[in-house]
């Protein structure tokens, strides 16, 4: 297995020391343990609260720096202010910044901005309204079309649709607090059961974009410098869910992505951002944007890049990190638990690249790259393989029994 940073001694600051990241975990994992590992590097404070006992986070060698345990499996202040206070009594960090790990948590972080405030926490995060609208994806698709960005043409479902097409949420989270998430509708039965299961006002409807798809990422500072890198996606859980597979790109220094930290900085946007693109002929579409951690971040950390760097540096008013990590531009990221999931539940991966009859050596041949199959996380990585073949055995019959994963 991979070695990784996590071997390197923690900088614990004396009681009234400054700033540190305060890292609520649970969901979106994967970034979690990227992010712990980008600061186990610099040797700063890794301190995180758990999402109850069952956290993913416990099963890695981060659990040591667990300093508290929320007794709720839901988002309630009085438990949130517990577990902030016994983390400031057991590290003596004056200031928390909380990290921004999912869309859900970002939106109570902002709506409770001054009770987070009061319990001397720091949101790194723009303010509610500019922060829905670019992260809604109808928001900002419209934004992205008036300044002269492709966006996937909008169809209706009032005369026959061509399938396939796409089922986008008009806003992430609902007043009554359900997550939505895209419907990726390949046929009749499938848009029947979409109906049967979404309150169809909640939703509005686009063509299915083909092509390359890529990730630009972005770490916009308030005062107005950009990191960006970018990666090209290779494979995806079915119905458009997680990144399983993806390699360093180089469409960061391509006029596109100065054209979207225009559009970002026109709007007074600063902090983290990824943005879906699908290159088409000789242009790009844009899918959506996530202003928060994003799942493949340990590609940042596989590639070199500086966008970690530049937001910790940032947030905790550090000077530059003096030694750059040397930059791998050939530099992949794999989530075979991922894959694993799709090939228990029975359902084939999406690929966006490759011809199927090297898609079995693109996964062999990036193993090292796995997120999880490191010294800081090996009983997460078999934890997750187990749980697949567990679900496999269980839900399938004998006779699917032996198949290949869906390719």
């Amino acid at each position: 297995m991979a070695d990784t940073p996590e071997t390197t001694p923690i900088r614990r600051g004396p009681a009234g020391a400054g700033r540190a990241f305060l890292i609520f975990s649970g969901s979106n994992t994967r970034a979690v343990v990227a992010f712990c590992r980008a600061l186990a590097a610099r040797g700063l404070e890794i301190c995180i609260v758990a999402r109850t006992a069952d956290d993913p986070i416990l099963r890695t060698r981060y659990r040591r720096q667990v300093a508290a345990v929320r007794d709720l499996d839901r988002l309630d202040l009085a438990d949130l202010a517990r577990c902030i206070a016994e983390a400031r009594g057991k590290t003596g960090v004056q200031e928390f910044v909380v990290s921004p790990t999912s869309e859900y948590f970002n939106l109570f972080l902002l709506e409770n901005r001054d009770f987070f405030a009061g319990l001397g926490c720091t949101i790194p995060l723009v303010d509610l309204d500019l922060y829905r609208r670019v992260s809604d994806k109808h928001s900002m698709s419209r934004i992205c079309q008036r300044q002269g960005v492709a966006v996937p043409s909008a169809i209706t479902l009032e005369t026959r649709p061509k399938f396939p097409f796409v089922a986008k949420p008009r806003t992430n989270v609902t007043a009554d607090k359900r997550s939505l998430y895209p419907h990726l509708i390949f046929d009749a039965a499938e848009l029947a059961a979409f109906r049967s299961s979404e309150t169809m006002a909640d939703f509005y409807f686009e063509e299915f974009v083909a092509g390359p798809s890529f990730y630009l990422l972005y770490y916009l500072s308030r005062d107005g410098q950009a990191t960006a890198w970018s990666q090209q996606n290779l494979a995806q859980q079915p119905a458009g869910k997680s990144i399983v597979l993806a390699k360093a790109a180089q469409i960061h220094r391509e006029a596109v992505s100065a054209q979207f930290i225009a559009i970002l900085q026109g709007l007074g946007f600063w902090g983290l951002a990824m943005i879906e693109i699908i290159r088409q002929g000789d242009g790009y579409v844009f899918i959506e944007l996530n202003p928060r951690f994003w799942g493949p971040f340990q590609l940042l950390l596989n590639a070199g890049s500086p966008l970690i760097d530049a937001f910790i540096d940032d947030q905790l008013a550090l000077p530059p990190r003096a030694i750059p990590a040397p930059v791998q531009p050939a530099a992949a990221y794999l989530w075979l638990g991922g894959m694993a999931e799709a090939w228990a539940a029975g359902k084939p991966l999406r690929w966006h690249d490759g011809a199927p009859r090297r898609r079995t050596w693109a996964v062999l041949r990036h193993l090292r790259s796995d997120v999880y199959a490191r010294r800081d996380t090996a009983g997460l990585f078999l934890h997750e393989l187990k749980a697949a073949a567990r679900r496999r055995l269980t839900e399938h019959r004998p006779s699917d029994r032996g198949h290949a994963p869906a390719a």
